[in-house]
Parts: C-alpha cells; sequence; structure tokens
C-alpha cells in the first residue's frame, strides 16, 4: 500500500503476491470496479499481469497462486478470476488462458485504466476505459457458470493477485489498483474495498 486509496501488489522487482478483502462477500451478482496502472512494465519479461480473484481456498484470504504466467493465480484451488495480463498487447481472460486482445485500452501505455465487471446469472461482462482517450474501451462478455456452484458458496473471498516474471528474464512490474469498489446487486450501494481494509492478507514470493 503506497497511500490510504491505492494498492501497491508488485513493487518493480520478481515478485507474486496476492490480497484479499478480509471477509467472504455474496457471489450470486455482484459488480465489481477499479482503476488499475502498470506503473512500469518490462517488455521482455514472461506475461505479468493482475487477477480478480473469487475464492474459497483452504488458505482463506492467505491464498496464493503460481507466478510467473501463473499471474498469483494459477494453482489456487476452488478459485476463479478474471486476468488481465500486460505483454506486447493487453489481454482478458476467464482463468489463465490466451485471452482477448483490449485494442487500444493498453496497460504498457502507463496510463490508469477503469475496469468494471458485472456479474449476473452466469455471465460476467467486463469493460475497460482508458479515461485519457474517451471512447476507447475494451468491452467483453464471458460464460463463466455459477459461482456459488463451483466455489460451494453463495460468498467468497474478493481479492486480487499479481505476478511480474522472473529474475532470469527480468522481470519487474510495478501494479497500482486503486478506487475498489465492490456491490452485490441489486443491494443498493457500494463497499468501498480501500487498500487498508483489503490487506487482511498478503502473501508474497519473491524470486530469488
Amino acid at each position: 500500500m503506497i497511500n490510504p486509496g491505492t494498492l501497491e501488489i508488485t513493487s518493480g522487482t520478481p515478485q507474486v503476491r496476492s490480497v484479499f478483502f478480509n471477509t467472504r462477500q455474496p457471489i450470486q451478482t455482484f459488480m465489481v470496479s477499479f482503476r488499475l496502472q502498470a506503473v512500469s512494465l518490462n517488455p521482455i519479461s514472461t506475461p505479468q499481469g493482475v487477477c480478480l480473484i473469487n475464492q474459497n481456498n483452504a488458505a482463506g484470504a492467505g491464498a496464493v497462486g503460481l507466478g510467473n504466467g501463473g499471474l498469483g493465480f494459477a494453482g489456487m484451488q476452488n478459485a476463479r478470476a478474471l486476468a488481465i495480463y500486460a505483454v506486447d498487447t493487453t489481454r482478458v481472460a476467464w482463468g489463465v488462458a490466451p485471452g482477448t486482445t483490449t485494442g487500444a485500452a493498453q496497460l504498457a501505455s502507463n496510463r490508469p485504466l477503469d475496469v468494471t465487471m458485472n456479474y449476473v446469472g452466469t455471465q460476467l461482462s467486463v469493460t475497460i476505459d482508458d479515461p485519457a482517450l474517451p471512447g476507447v474501451e475494451y468491452i467483453g462478455q464471458f460464460e463463466v457458470g455459477s459461482l456459488s456452484t463451483q466455489l460451494g458458496n453463495s460468498q467468497a473471498f474478493i481479492g486480487f493477485s499479481a505476478s511480474t516474471g522472473t529474475a532470469t528474464n527480468l522481470g519487474g512490474a510495478t501494479f497500482h489498483i486503486s478506487d475498489i469498489a465492490y456491490s452485490a446487486v441489486p443491494a443498493p450501494g457500494a463497499v468501498a474495498l480501500g487498500a487498508a481494509c483489503l490487506i487482511a492478507a498478503r502473501r508474497r514470493r519473491d524470486s530469488m
């Protein structure tokens, strides 16, 4: 955390990290929004990026997955995630997969991007806007099934993971996440998951 409203989930050295809100949230229908910025990227590193995760892993808010292309999510049991990759072009995927390009909404620009996710029924819609370029946005739709059924509960830990490559290939992205808000639709109002309350459990594995 670099200030009360901004989470620095990785800090420019080879890392894999995760951070979750400290209590489970409803996942039957929800909206999540946040601002994501790649303050720095290593263009020759293995896949770098961030995941928004819903999980009921046995480790609870301390869960963390594999690094490198796993983005801190791959290998995490009883978990589902939206992955946002930043390599030569920004790509979005449900789970750790090749994904689809976001067009002009690019993390590699170092500009902050506004991300909104809406989950209704079995459909997840994703919008990524570049505030500096009006009209430039990515809109995607994913058929993800029932998260409550897949995760065995109508509530789950919600949070983020990220990874930045390894020392061998000079990974070292710095990712900032801010303006985090969650709403269990149709319940009115959004719960601000500020960085201070998100850091219930922060796990890191720094590559040597």
